[in-house]
């Protein structure tokens, strides 16, 4: 429940911040009592309801799962470590990735993927804690839903990940996204090491512990790379860390829910504050920091079985 509240959160609720505390959230039901028509929650409302789920369940919940689609400890400390670094709680997210990490830090070798398998990720790999997909869209499994050009040349040439998430297709300079670690077309959006590992490193940064933080970028990108040509990162410089971070995260986490969670976070940071623009058939769209458009509209199906707030446009 906390994990669905959160991602609804993340669509349908302005993103955490002090100055949003007292926003419309979600509305939070409880119960399977169709009579009882809640309202909207606050956005301050919201994230308790999520993260006191998830610290109790984490207290229920076995240390490990031998099913991956059955969630465990280390799975739901992951994802408090996931939801406090989206409400900017950074010492607090450090405190579960590390107990999560203490319970399950494996990552996978690249090197010993097959990069010219249909699927180079397996299902229920070994870095996944609790495997969940996105609804299946049309245009995710697309032979034309191309990756952004910049994001596939940001990779280095031995960076595996070029090979393990990405397929040329037919038309030049254009590549479509293999590396879903559902095994399948559709998406991945469950809980796994590697986003920890990440996240982990970004909050030790952001803390000021740089040996830390180059500790977990070092260890996920040693995995990464082909045998022998890893080079660690060494910057020492706290704030320039930080972005080669967030860049690592974007490229580690491409096609998961929580690139859409970033762009909302860091935009209400004016150093990484991102406008985006698409051209599509000669038309222009753009998508400004903080804009209302990163607030989805309430199905209006929803709005007329139960009146609540809508969400500006």
């Amino acid at each position: 429940r906390a994990y669905t509240f959160y991602h609804l959160a993340q669509v349908y609720a302005k993103p955490y911040s002090l100055d949003n505390l007292d926003l419309p959230g979600l509305t939070i039901r409880t119960t399977s009592d169709v009579n009882i028509l809640p309202q909207r929650s606050t956005i301050r409302d919201t994230y308790a309801r999520v993260t006191t789920a998830l610290e109790e369940a984490a207290t229920l919940l076995p240390a490990t799962s031998t099913v991956k689609t059955i969630p465990n400890a280390a799975a739901a400390q992951a994802l408090l470590a996931t939801v406090y670094l989206s409400m900017n709680e950074y010492t607090k997210a450090e405190s579960f990735a590390t107990q999560s990490l203490v319970t399950a830090a494996t990552l996978i070798d690249y090197n010993t993927l097959s990069t010219t398998a249909a699927r180079p990720i397996a299902r229920f790999n070994n870095e996944v804690l609790f495997h969940a997909t996105n609804t299946a869209y049309g245009f995710q499994s697309s032979t034309l839903t191309y990756i952004d050009t910049t994001l596939y040349a940001s990779y280095a040439i031995n960076d595996l990940r070029r090979a393990v998430c990405y397929r040329a297709t037919t038309t030049p300079n254009r590549y479509t996204f293999i590396g879903t670690y559902s095994g399948a077309s559709t998406l991945f959006s469950g809980v796994s090491t590697n986003e920890t590992y990440i996240t982990r490193a970004e909050c030790r940064a952001r803390l000021g512990n740089v040996s830390g933080a180059l500790e977990d970028l070092n260890a996920l990108l040693a995995k990464r790379y082909r045998t022998g040509t890893y080079i660690n990162v060494t910057e020492t410089n706290q704030q320039r860390l930080l972005e080669i971070i967030l860049q690592e995260r974007r490229k580690e986490l491409p096609m998961r829910a929580s690139r859409w969670t970033d762009l909302r976070r860091l935009n209400l940071e004016p150093a990484f504050r991102v406008t985006l623009t698409r051209k599509v058939q000669g038309q222009v769209y753009t998508l400004l920091p903080n804009s209302d458009r990163y607030v989805f509209a309430f199905p209006q199906q929803e709005i007329l079985y139960n009146p609540i707030e809508q969400n500006p446009r």
